[in-house]
């Protein structure tokens, strides 16, 4: 006899052997089916023991509760090749809907369509981890300034006026404080994730309530001391400066969307200012520029 094992350290529940049903009773399957069963082959002479922890009997559960919903809404007729009058018929959308209505939520978020009409956009699921993150703001951090830093060593060049060499300046400065200012904000995310974790391990904030009201439907518990001192600033804004007026809280999520859109309105203005002046900047340049040097190996070879 083979038996099979987890190759965690999770406690066994149960052990089935060849020819053995596993069973989970309950009303699971839209039709009224009383219990489905997992069934281990029994191959004559090869018997075999399978193990099973009590992730095993979830996902086992969780795989035939799919199986069956799926199964049920084919014998309905909701098939994928069923065809829709709606002029505005796509098989993709078709394909999702029966993909994601008719499995678990709780393992729908977990898996990945198999089957598409035609290519995906990116969805940004190389982002899903820690180090695909890093990469990506390291990137985003490090572009705009390396960008600002090569076009601001050319002050030095000839401009045609000293209002262009001024804004020049201006518009690598500016890049590089956008980049500088991408890092400042993830470092901003991972400390207060960290505070976080460290806050609710030392027991600071737990089943502690704010006594104010004005923010009923917000978190109304500390979970960690920098979203602490951002409602301290709501209550002062809100209790001292408007009177508890939901407006003030409003205001706040006004002004941070407008702060974010001029920093995007200053980066695209700069960049498109370097590339610009590039070109702008040629109906001036100095003479020598069209002098071919001494010693230029051009001069050697024979042209008209």
């Amino acid at each position: 006899m083979r038996l099979l094992v987890p190759a965690c350290s999770d406690p066994i529940l149960c052990t089935i052997y060849s020819g053995q049903v596993l069973s989970f009773p309950g009303r699971i399957l839209p039709s009224g089916i009383e219990g489905i069963g997992v069934r281990l082959p029994n191959n004559g002479s090869l018997s075999a023991a399978l193990s099973l922890t009590r992730k095993d009997l979830t996902r086992c559960s969780l795989l035939l509760q799919a199986a069956s919903k799926l199964s049920d809404s084919i014998r309905n007729g909701n098939s994928l090749n069923q065809q829709s009058p709606d002029p505005g018929y796509c098989p993709e959308t078709k394909l999702r809907a029966l993909y994601s209505s008719h499995i678990p939520a709780g393992i729908y978020r977990e898996t990945h369509p198999l089957l598409s009409i035609s290519s995906q956009n990116w969805n940004s699921e190389e982002l899903e981890t820690d180090s695909d993150r890093t990469w990506f703001v390291s990137a985003m951090m490090l572009l705009p300034i390396a960008y600002g830093c090569v076009h601001l060593g050319t002050l030095n060049f000839v401009f045609p006026t000293s209002i262009e060499r001024l804004l020049w300046k201006i518009s690598c400065i500016i890049l590089i404080s956008c980049g500088a200012s991408i890092g400042v904000y993830y470092f901003m995310v991972y400390a207060t994730g960290l505070l976080s974790k460290l806050w609710r391990r030392f027991g600071f904030g737990r089943n502690k309530q704010i006594d104010q009201d004005t923010l009923t439907n917000a978190h109304n518990t500390i979970d960690n001391p920098l979203r602490f001192v951002k409602r301290q600033v709501y209550y002062w804004l809100t209790d001292d400066l408007l009177g508890r007026s939901q407006y003030a809280i409003e205001a706040m999520g006004f002004f941070e969307a407008m702060l974010f859109c001029i920093v995007c309105v200053l980066y695209c203005s700069a960049r498109c200012y370097v590339v610009l002046e590039s070109f702008i900047s040629l109906r001036r340049v100095p003479i020598g520029v069209y002098q071919t040097p001494a010693g230029n190996f051009l001069n050697y070879i024979p042209h008209l």
